[in-house]
């Protein structure tokens, strides 16, 4: 989960005097950090719309996460209520603030293209000037079911990751 300010905040309270499991996940960080999944509390901060799902590591199951946020987004509870939460992939500036966060991002995609291994969907026609989705070449199929990177272009795409710069804002996909 990617905590807003306010599930920061409320975050003690939650878990004073409470038993949580623990479900360790995936491989200890450069800092040897490892992650961890909260079962119950994680739902229960995204629901209340203190944060969204955000499969910042291996081994999480985001189906469970998603559809609490999904619930949270209908009631427009917490962070939905706010129509600036999610980002517009267009705004290069908007995101450009946000490097190194992990963002939700919406859009249409304008253009997409292969380009040495890697599959971009852009959603600025000016690559460096809104958001870039890369998606190595092998991981495609996993994203896409088959489809070619071009039968994207014109469609709406909510994204989400940690934003970097690659000549642009940019969210790399996959399991590298």
């Amino acid at each position: 989960v990617e905590l807003a300010p306010e599930g920061r905040a409320t975050l003690p309270a939650l878990v004073r005097d409470r038993a949580l499991t623990i479900r360790l996940v995936g491989r200890p960080d450069r800092w040897n950090r490892l992650p961890a999944h909260v079962d119950i509390l994680e739902g229960a901060l995204i629901v209340q719309g203190l944060g969204h799902a955000a499969a910042q590591t291996d081994g999480v199951c985001l189906t469970p996460l998603l559809a609490a946020e999904q619930k949270a987004r209908a009631a427009r509870a917490g962070i939905w209520s706010s129509s600036d939460y999610v980002l517009d992939a267009k705004d290069g500036a908007a995101l450009t603030e946000r490097l190194g966060q992990h963002i939700l991002a919406l859009g249409r995609v304008d253009p997409a293209r292969i380009h040495r291994g890697r599959d971009y969907l852009n959603f600025a026609r000016y690559w460096k000037s809104g958001l870039s989705l890369i998606i190595a070449e092998k991981d495609w199929p996993m994203f896409a079911g088959g489809a070619p990177a071009a039968s994207f272009v014109g469609k709406r795409l909510r994204a989400r990751g940690r934003l970097e710069w690659r000549s642009g804002p940019a969210l790399l996909a996959g399991p590298d």
